[in-house]
């Protein structure tokens, strides 16, 4: 750092002595208080102090001391820079008119940032009375000489020069000087101090000129345009004279910049200066910008409107643009007012400004930020040049962000109240873009002049003002080092160094403590006004986004060379964001940014050393690594010597480049304050050549070093100790900020004691949580090489979570960790999920888990198929053995997915259901290629299969077999006759097991051999003698697929008829003989299974076989069945099973056989569905209904599903063969008429559901769960049918009329259950109960719900038959909210739509609106508007017309019903009812004795009005409250208002209930005399209190009354 001179030893030894050193600590800057850099040298002196205690090298001075001495220096040579400049713009001006003189006059830039740091530097000339003479400099004097007498004795030429320049002043006023000969003037004045010989001029004639121009200054400054242009009456004159007003503030302004240069070159005494001519020239370009220039900056195009109060505002405007000259005058200010902003800045810097100067420039730089020119305005004050990127009014407001951060450094007594006007005017930056950023940096970034402000004030806390204040000190100091350096005294020589030590290091100390003040107060501020506030919200938000965007600033120029505060700044912020989540009482707002921006600014500090040390593919340089290594990052007493001398190199370095890069001296003040001072360095460092991203990356490495960046262990403590919270929102923030963490450094999560509670909140209560949680532990997960067994094990469970969030974000993490993992096990578990995910009732979630089982099942097929082995052809039996593994591998994956609970026929439907859309899905060439690769998986199935069966492993072989039913059930062609015949053997049942295998071979058969075109007559000879072996022995549940097999070989292939006839007549003869046994009171022949099992078979012989339509198609090959019976063989077989299902007891044990015969009866009824109408029939189910047990209503309601689901199937058939007709043909008068087959048995379903849906409604809401949740399944496939019949949906709105007593209005009879449903406690009916809802809702919408009271009331009854206790409108239902309303759910649907929406919530309050006329006392149900008043409380409001509508519609009422209580009240109160009995107890209750007097109606009925009154004024005082609502919102709301509504919020965490026991009633619950009373006399208090009556006032009423 410049010069060294020589010094003593003593001397040196002296200076190595730290700041820190023990017997100085007092004195010194605390450790607490200063950075580790200044602590650092503490260890560096301590260590240094030993080794040079006999040194006799020479010393190097101190670094402050040379820092002083080389700003003294550098004055030399500044003064030339300035003059250069003044001369340039003075000659320009002189060769243009006044007009002209602002376009052509050039603002100097520094970088572009527009700043005049880099031009501007403090001139500091000696004040002497003469000065020495040079021959050069004498014509230059003598003619500044000669004109500054002309100018005092008004000679001719300058009177004439007035006359010929078109004077501005109209008066003939010699005082005016015209401005040509000013800027002469000005140039002589120039070229006299740069020749060194001004102060041989007459300082008195100066001193006169400065007074004519502060004449001329002061004939304008208080001159207003706008004001004498709206008092000009005479339209001809106004042109003219505003032309004249712009001549003269033009003339006025740039004399002003005249004025400051001269004082900014000229050292004059100030008794040659007049006395208020800066104050003169600051308070004019105060005036104007505040009249002229500001208005007309935020005069925008919206203010165009004849009621706008800015009319004549913009009728100025718009006749300045008309006019050239004035257009040119008006462009011309703002450049002259930014001249004159940068030459006080000068001026500024070098000279002491009394306290009133300092309130107007204060007052002049803090303007320009609180106003803002949008690039899309075209008003002539601005003008842009062609060769500039940024308009007048930002070059204006950069030069008052120089002038305004040098006042803030330079005035520190004046520095709290310019930030209170800075932070009191944030209010004017709400309305401000923040996103438009025009402050550009040097590496092409940009931000918000608001947030460059802020730190440049910080910034500016520690320019030298003690230093500069206390020069004379210094300068005793010197002299006192000269006489003890020549008397060569060591003692007092260490003294005097020591004492130059602890006053710099104070002066650093008041400079850091400073700027920390500053950071703080400023912050404090703004986390002040983000508190949540019920009043003035919009203010909030704005202040937030101030907040946020200020914060996102500051976090783009942290470890910028050039913004060193940003770090302080940072640092300062996270102790407030500390302080406020430790704090237990904090903002909910503020502790959730507190964690959010913690976990911001650790992601940026990790990020940054990540950078410095090569880590996650950085490309660090070499030497920055090497440093990094090299420097200390924690410094201690162990701290290595040479480590802590290379970070003093490194700080050195970085004040060199920035101390000779031109800028702020406020910057290298605040590097030395951060740094404390620099010594003499032992170790030396080959640094190369920096460029500007190398000199970045040393800051950063420096920075790294500093508070903030060795803090990232504390933040994330803090973040992780809010995983712990209540709060929902806080655990949500916490987990996002670790996952913004994690992101960036993925390592964070391997140590146990971050991962582990993270892991935690997988099983959060919260879904929010969970689903956070399960965001972080993805990216863990996803970047690690081998699956952690269980941590995949606790995060996979999750696929089956009840949120729907966090099940699609699961379906996503394992399609991602499928294709990463290499272990078979968890390959099939993740697949084995993914499928079960495929039937979710969420549509996204199923289609996006089909999607992802596609991809992981059959995607791998395609490069088998790539890979060229295929060279004998695409069979399977020809590949070579490694295609066969490959392909036998893959085909095992898909079946232990598939198969992996082979209990149930859950996960092979699933895999149906993949196949079918897998195939629908395709075009003929994939399906081509589909039908390939399922060839091979079933081929290799059959192979494996056959070492299975050797091995006895009859599980696996069952899996195999599993899934080949699958794919034989998608596609029956692919089975070959040798896997036919393979399974064949399979029907001959040895074991148990063998059952299992035997109903997947039935069904296989089934499904393929009905569909070949050849077959074996010995093979299908043997099958149907097999079926008929099984069928003698199987079970009951395995009856139905060995018939249904036998029937489709029988009908479809072998025609051997009387096998199923010979079956049915014995099973039909036995079945007869039992019953006449039974109806003469005998017992049956035969046991009840074997009853049950003819019942069975005859029922399903009956349904798969119609034997009456073969007996008329092929009566010869049916004549046998003339044996059995000579009628109709079906309504035989239907007679015969109603009596077993009808005439016998339940409570016999004969209730084995109802039940089978009402199975069997279904059976019937789903292949004929005429016996479902039939009397008989009806009788039965209206007997069930009534009096039936409960195992016979669950299987009436399963008979009613099975019924209504094969309807549908065998109108889909129907319709298959028809050729979609029912969707194509024209409707014709028939089809309108009705008389067409299709109404006829839409008819049947309709008919059925019409007579007995209000019982199967009610049996959805029974308590019994089997009756409930079987009647939810005939609900869901009624809403199901009903929306997407074909004939409802095509038809039009006539057709529709036709049916609408059969489907459509049973869609609007089961929607009050479905609602009601959808308020249940049990998950599985809600969730059912709210799909079917969201599916009838996107079909039908507002047709739905023409009758909310009827939901809402279904509902109540609902929640009464399941509550053991007491009824409440509210429960917890799995969200984020402590408690939710019932409705929350239904509500979630109906706010899809506005008209819905407000629809419901007026049908919540209504129930409270009733004519106390004609309403009886026992029509008033309390519990009832109790639980609607708590349903309302809990419900999630989210837009602001939603809680109007509420309020609005509580107010109605209020007015109306409370009114006419008002009145009755006052009956009964003179009646003295309402007066306390006089046997009332201390505890406030009546004797039961005074309780059983009889009540008068009418009382009772107002007093039960006035209880549910009450209870509406304590939710709306809630709901005002809760949502900060006010009256006049209420008041001006319209439901008709097409005004967007905006969002509101409450919080979740905070449980607002209403205490009920306030209230006499629900204390006792009941109505009596004291009860009755109180709620009248609690009316009265809450009306008086919402009317707004003071309490005097309603101790006048209750006297009056």
């Amino acid at each position: 750092m410049g010069h060294q001179l020589p010094q003593s030893p003593v001397h040196k030894r002296r200076l190595k002595r730290p700041l820190g050193h023990p017997d100085k600590q007092k004195k010194s800057v605390s450790p607490e208080s200063t950075s580790p850099i200044i602590q650092s040298k503490t260890i560096v002196g301590e260590k240094r102090e030993a080794e040079n205690a006999n040194s006799d090298e020479d010393d190097t001075p101190l670094f402050q001391n040379r820092f002083f001495n080389r700003q003294r220096r550098k004055r030399v040579c500044i003064e030339d820079e300035l003059m250069d400049e003044l001369t340039n713009d003075l000659s320009i001006a002189q060769a243009t008119t006044i007009d002209s003189t602002p376009e052509k006059v050039k603002m100097p830039v520094a970088a572009v940032n527009f700043s005049t740091q880099s031009n501007v530097k403090m001139i500091n000339l000696p004040i002497s009375e003469t000065e020495p003479i040079s021959k050069e400099s004498e014509p230059i004097l003598q003619k500044l000489s000669d004109y500054m007498t002309m100018i005092c004795n008004e000679q001719t030429e300058i009177r004439n020069s007035q006359s010929t320049i078109n004077p501005i002043f109209p008066e003939a006023d010699t005082n005016v000087i015209p401005l040509s000969v000013l800027r002469q003037f000005t140039i002589l004045v120039v070229k006299t101090v740069q020749a060194k010989c001004f102060r041989n001029a007459d300082q008195h004639q100066f001193g006169q000129i400065l007074s004519r121009m502060e004449y001329a200054i002061g004939c304008i400054v208080d001159l207003d345009i706008l004001e004498e242009y709206a008092k000009e009456t005479d339209e001809a004159q106004k042109m003219s004279k505003t032309i004249a007003w712009l001549e003269k503030l033009s003339y006025g302004i740039e004399i002003s910049v005249l004025v400051v240069d001269l004082l900014a070159v000229c050292r004059v005494n100030k008794q040659d200066v007049p006395k208020g001519l800066i104050t003169t020239c600051l308070r004019l370009v105060k005036s104007q910008l505040e009249s002229l220039i500001y208005p007309l900056i935020d005069l925008t195009s919206l203010e165009d409107d004849p009621t706008s109060l800015n009319n004549d505002l913009r009728r100025f405007l718009n006749s300045v643009e008309a006019s050239p000259p004035a257009r040119r005058n008006l462009s011309g200010i703002l450049p002259l007012i930014t001249r004159f902003l940068r030459r006080s800045f000068v001026l500024l810097q070098q000279d002491e400004i009394d306290d009133h100067g300092i309130l107007i420039v204060g007052y002049i730089s803090m303007g320009p930020f609180f106003h803002d020119y949008t690039e899309s305005n075209t008003s002539c004050l601005i003008r842009n040049s062609a060769d500039s990127t940024v308009n007048p009014f930002e070059q204006m407001k950069f030069s008052a962000l120089d002038m305004l951060t040098t006042l803030f450094g330079n005035y520190p007594q004046h520095r709290r109240w310019i930030l209170d006007e800075i932070l009191t005017g944030m209010g004017n930056l709400t309305t401000m873009d923040r996103s438009v950023k025009r402050y550009r940096l040097s590496d092409g970034r940009s931000l918000h002049v608001m947030s460059a402000l802020w730190i440049q004030l910080v910034q500016s806390c520690c320019a030298p003002t003690t230093i500069v204040a206390d020069r004379g000190w210094l300068r005793k100091w010197e002299l006192k080092q000269q006489r003890f350096q020549k008397d060569n005294e060591t003692k007092q020589l260490a003294g005097l160094e020591e004492k130059l030590v602890q006053k710099a290091a104070e002066v650093w100390k008041t400079g850091i403590e400073a700027a920390a003040q500053t950071a703080t107060y400023f912050l404090d501020f703004l986390m002040a006004k983000c508190r949540s506030r019920k009043k003035d919200t919009y203010s909030v938000a704005e202040y937030r986004m101030i907040m946020e965007s200020t914060v996102e600033d500051i976090l783009v120029v942290l470890s910028d060379p050039s913004w060193p505060a940003a770090e302080l700044i940072l640092r300062t912020f996270t102790k407030l964001l500390v302080a406020v989540i430790e704090s237990g009482t904090s903002d909910i707002y503020l502790k959730s940014l507190a964690i959010e921006w913690l976990g911001t600014i650790a992601c940026t500090i990790k990020m940054g050393c990540n950078r410095l040390s090569g880590e996650k593919g950085q490309f660090t340089p070499e030497w920055v690594y090497k440093l990094n290594e090299q420097l200390p990052t924690e410094i201690t007493q162990d701290t290595a010597l040479n480590s802590l001398e290379f970070l003093a190199q490194c700080q050195m370095k970085l004040y060199n480049h920035v101390e000779n890069s031109n800028v702020d001296p406020s910057l290298t003040k605040f590097y030395l304050a951060s740094w404390g001072y620099t010594d003499t360095m032992i170790c030396s460092f080959d640094f190369p050549e920096l460029n500007r991203e190398d000199i970045g990356l040393l800051s950063e490495l420096l920075a790294s070093r500093q508070p903030l960046y060795n803090s990232f262990q504390f933040l994330i403590s803090h973040i992780m100790a809010c995983l712990d919270n209540d709060s929902v929102s806080y655990r949500v923030k916490a987990l996002r900020s670790m996952g913004r963490i994690a992101t960036e450094v993925p390592t964070v999560l391997d140590e146990p004691r971050i991962r582990n509670p993270i892991i935690k909140r997988i099983h959060d209560a919260s879904p929010s949580v969970r689903d956070a949680a399960l965001e972080v532990m993805a990216r863990y997960l996803g970047r690690q090489e081998t699956l952690s067994l269980p941590i995949y094990n606790i995060v996979s469970e999750r696929i089956m979570d009840t949120a729907m969030t966090v099940r699609k974000r699961l379906v996503k993490l394992l399609r991602e960790l499928h294709a990463k993992c290499d272990d078979r096990a968890i390959k099939i578990d993740i697949s084995a999920k993914l499928i079960q995910r495929i039937g979710d009732n969420e549509i996204s979630i199923s289609e996006a888990a089909l999607k992802a089982t596609q991809e992981i099942l059959f995607h791998p097929f395609r490069e088998i198929d790539n890979d060229g082995n295929d060279a004998f052809g695409s069979s399977y039996q020809h590949f070579p053995k490694e295609r066969k593994r490959q392909i036998t591998e893959l085909t095992l994956l898909i079946t232990g997915a598939t198969t992996r609970d082979i209990s149930s026929l859950t996960q092979s439907s699933a895999l149906i259901q993949i196949l079918q859309k897998t195939v629908a899905g395709c075009d003929s060439r994939t399906m081509v290629w589909y039908k390939m690769v399922f060839q091979w998986i079933v081929d290799a199935l059959f192979e494996h299969m056959l070492l299975l069966d050797e091995q006895g492993n009859t599980e696996g072989f069952l899996c195999c077999l599993t899934t080949v039913y699958a794919f034989t059930k998608t596609s029956p062609d692919i089975l070959r006759e040798t896997h036919i015949s393979m399974l064949e053997p399979y029907l001959s049942i040895t074991e148990e097991d063998d059952w299992r295998i035997a109903r997947y071979v039935l069904m296989i058969y089934r499904d393929v051999l009905p569909r070949r075109r050849y077959h074996d007559p010995d093979f299908v000879a043997q099958v149907e003698q097999a079926l008929q072996q099984l069928l003698s022995r199987c079970p009951l549940d395995m009856i139905q697929s060995t018939v249904s097999c036998l029937c489709a070989i029988i009908d479809n292939i072998s025609k051997r008829y009387n096998l199923l006839i010979k079956m049915l007549g014995a099973c039909l003869g036995k079945l007869q003989q039992d019953r006449a046994q039974m109806s003469n009171g005998k017992p049956p022949a035969r046991s009840i299974t074997a009853i049950r099992k003819m019942l069975l078979i005859s029922s399903l012989l009956c349904r798969y076989f119609d034997f009456d339509e073969k007996r008329k198609t092929e009566p010869v090959k049916l004549r046998a069945l003339d044996i059995v019976h000579k009628q109709s063989i079906t309504k035989l077989a239907f007679d015969l099973i109603l009596y077993f299902a009808s005439s016998l007891d339940e409570t016999t044990p004969f209730n084995q056989i109802m039940a089978t015969a009402l199975q069997s009866l279904g059976h019937l009824y789903a292949a004929h569905p005429t016996f479902v109408i039939e009397k008989t029939s009806t009788e039965l189910m209206d007997k069930l209904f009534e009096s039936g047990s409960e195992p016979m209503k669950v299987q009436l309601l399963r008979v009613f599903v099975e019924f209504l689901a094969a309807e549908e199937n065998r109108i889909e058939k129907q319709e298959e063969v028809a050729g979609q007709s029912l969707h194509t043909k024209l409707i014709d008068v028939e089809t309108l008429m009705g008389n067409t087959e299709e109404f006829s048995e839409l008819g049947v379903n309709g008919s059925l559901m019409q007579r007995y849906f209000r019982r199967i409604l009610k049996c959805a809401l029974e308590k019994t769960p089997d009756i409930r949740y079987a009647a939810f399944e005939v609900v869901s496939v009624v809403v199901n049918q009903g929306l997407a019949h074909p004939v409802l949906v095509k038809m039009n709105d006539l057709i529709i009329s036709c049916v609408d007593n059969n489907s459509f209005g049973i869609l609007l009879k089961c929607m009050p259950a479905v609602v009601a449903a959808e308020t249940s406690s049990d998950i599985t009916l809600r969730n059912k109960a709210y799909y079917l809802h969201r599916f009838a809702h996107d079909k039908y919408g507002p047709l739905l719900y023409s009758n909310f009271g009827e939901h809402i009331s279904t509902a109540y009854e609902y929640q009464k038959l399941m509550a053991d206790d007491k009824i409440e409108g509210y429960g917890k239902r799995g969200s984020d909210a402590k408690v939710d309303s019932l409705f929350a759910l239904p509500f979630s649907v109906f706010r899809q739509k506005k008209k819905i929406k407000l629809d419901f919530l007026c049908a919540l309050v209504k129930p409270f609106d009733f004519d106390m006329k004609v309403t009886k006392e026992e029509e008033v149900n309390v519990e009832f508007l109790k639980f609607l008043a708590e349903s309302i409380i809990t419900l999630d409001f989210s837009m602001l017309e939603e809680i109007l509508c509420v309020l609005n519609g509580m107010d109605r009422i209020l007015m109306t019903v409370g009114a006419d209580l008002l009145s009755s009240i006052q009956i009964f109160r003179k009646k003295g009812l309402l007066s306390k009995p006089n046997d009332m107890n201390e505890f406030g209750r009546v004797p039961s004795g005074h309780n059983n007097v009889s009540m008068d109606p009418a009382y009772a009925m107002t007093a039960k009005t006035a209880i549910a009154m009450s209870i509406l004024l304590y939710v709306r005082e809630l709901l005002m409250d809760v949502y900060s609502i006010s009256n006049d919102e209420i008041q001006s709301y319209s439901s008709t208002d097409q005004l967007k509504s905006r969002t509101i919020s409450r919080d979740n965490e905070t449980v607002r209930l209403v205490d009920w026991t306030e209230l006499e009633y629900f204390k006792i619950d009941r109505l009596n005399h004291a009860s009755a009373a109180d709620g009248c006399r609690k009316f009265e208090d809450m009306m008086m209190e919402s009317a707004g009556m003071d309490s005097r006032k309603s101790r006048k009423y209750k006297e009056l009354t």
